[in-house]
């Protein structure tokens, strides 16, 4: 049950029901078109940091094995310092666009947060790589 639990959750089934609940708590279908396209907006927002979150979560332990290992090559490892400047420029980017275009209340911090959070965590990881590397 464990490996099917770990299967489905890098799968994107999560984003994919958690798209489908926020469509129907919100009424998407019912709503007239403006405001459907700014509620679609707001929600393929939400998925979209989900995802951040998961790419974060499956280079977490790649992160960790490099800063446990004894390899001092910078090239061997490009890929994965490269996979996180693009999450960590990417969840900035989304905070700055989502700041911008929406006005900022409770609701829109909390999901503001974890974007946040994904950056924060990208950069302590990033800190820590490079002090193995010094």
């Amino acid at each position: 049950m464990l490996l099917f639990d770990q299967a489905l959750d890098k799968t994107g089934v999560t984003e994919g029901v958690m798209m489908a609940l926020l469509a129907l708590q919100t009424g998407l279908i019912d709503l007239p078109m403006p405001q459907r396209m700014g509620a679609m907006c707001i929600i393929l927002f939400i998925i979209v940091i989900s995802l951040v979150q998961s790419m974060h979560e499956i280079v977490e332990p790649i992160l960790l094995t490099l800063s446990a290992s004894h390899s001092r090559s910078i090239l061997r490892h490009i890929r994965v310092i490269a996979v996180c400047l693009f999450l960590l420029v990417s969840s900035l980017y989304m905070t700055f666009f989502i700041c911008h275009l929406f006005d900022v209340d409770l609701w829109m911090l909390v999901v503001i947060t974890t974007c946040i959070l994904t950056s924060v965590q990208v950069c302590t990881f990033n800190f820590f790589l490079s002090e193995f590397f010094v």
